[in-house]
């Protein structure tokens, strides 16, 4: 059971539109230097793709799911999995030093240009996690709804020695500068990248104003100061996850492993 971590008493005040129109937005390069092919290697009689398309797709609250990549044999996979692959992204997006939020950019931009398509939030989920299901979708978007969050990561359990570990220390959250800065006894968590939820602006305030990912966080924070800086929000809430949830695929080992666990899972 996914269990929700509530960090303040009241209940906020928002004035946005209620969220409806909710977009997936799954990256997946042809390429990959740790597993090639990876986002098309077979694990539990699919292709790892499909472990993050068909459970978006079973989300009653998640309103398209769109696939971006620059590879043809990918976006022909994901289209046969019931994705939409709009358009192919450019190459220079999917090199090994692209970033994601560039190519969250380019989704978006392109979404708007060819359709006039402005989705009031993104769930961004990544491929090289497998072990997802359209029940954690739908509690983190139910999170959002709930309380008005501007952005749902995960988090899962972890030990003091993780570079992407925080604490909570007397309902706020600190992250350690060093290995071994602990907050008395208590427990750590962990970000993993499975997924992240967030609300994004009318995309009509961004179109033709930024042509990046670096020019639009910059507009972001204007549009912010200017249209939205009174309202009382709560910002980056958190879901906990378990263990399996964060689990990545980075090297051949790991899709081993994958393999070997659905496919122990297919005999229970």
């Amino acid at each position: 059971m996914h269990r929700y971590r509530k960090l303040r008493q009241r209940a906020p005040q928002w004035d946005f539109d209620p969220i409806e129109e909710i977009l997936a937005f799954i990256p997946a390069r042809g390429g990959s230097k740790g597993v090639p092919a990876k986002n098309i290697a077979m694990i539990g009689n699919k292709p790892l793709i499909a472990h993050s398309i068909e459970p978006a797709l079973a989300c009653s609250t998640i309103s398209r799911v769109v696939v971006s990549t620059e590879s043809p044999e990918v976006a022909a996979i994901a289209t046969r999995h019931g994705a939409e692959v709009p358009f192919l992204r450019p190459l220079e997006l999917a090199d090994d030093k692209a970033k994601l939020d560039d190519a969250f950019f380019y989704t978006l931009d392109q979404l708007y240009r060819q359709e006039g398509y402005e989705p009031q939030a993104v769930l961004i989920i990544l491929p090289c996690y497998p072990f997802k299901s359209a029940a954690l979708f739908e509690a983190t978007i139910a999170m959002m709804k709930r309380y008005g969050a501007t952005s749902i990561t995960p988090i899962v359990p972890r030990g003091y020695d993780h570079h992407r570990c925080f604490f909570i220390d007397h309902g706020k959250v600190r992250i350690p500068r060093l290995a071994d800065d602990r907050i008395h006894d208590e427990p750590g968590f962990q970000i993993p990248c499975n997924f992240t939820l967030t609300q994004v602006f009318p995309w009509r305030l961004i179109h033709g104003r930024a042509a990046n990912a670096d020019e639009y966080y910059r507009l972001f924070k204007t549009i912010w100061r200017e249209r939205y800086a009174q309202q009382k929000i709560w910002g980056r809430q958190y879901i906990r996850v378990d263990e399996l949830t964060q689990f990545e695929i980075d090297a051949p080992e790991d899709l081993e492993l994958a393999r070997f666990i659905f496919d122990r899972q297919g005999e229970a």
